[in-house]
């Protein structure tokens, strides 16, 4: 099952996010798929399980607190494989 994890402040842009990989998983027959979404790096952090069973992560990059770069450095020192 492939992963997915989405983290983004903005509502607007997440759920956008969220229906493009939907509709791109569906135009290319991809069923088995999971998306998981958060709405500040924070909880994403505190997340640790998740992070290390994902295997795809779309993170904005200006989020208040822990911005989208500094996040991607956190999820590498918990799962180094991750995307």
């Amino acid at each position: 099952m492939l992963k997915i994890v989405i983290c983004d402040d903005e509502e607007f842009y997440l759920s956008n996010i969220q229906l493009k990989i939907q509709s791109y998983l569906q135009e290319k027959n991809i069923q088995d798929y999971e998306i998981i979404t958060f709405g500040n790096s924070e909880k994403l952090i505190q997340a640790n399980a998740v992070i290390q069973d994902c295997q795809l992560f779309f993170l904005d990059i200006n989020m208040s607190g822990i911005n989208g770069i500094e996040l991607a450095e956190k999820i590498r020192d918990i799962h180094k494989s991750a995307f």
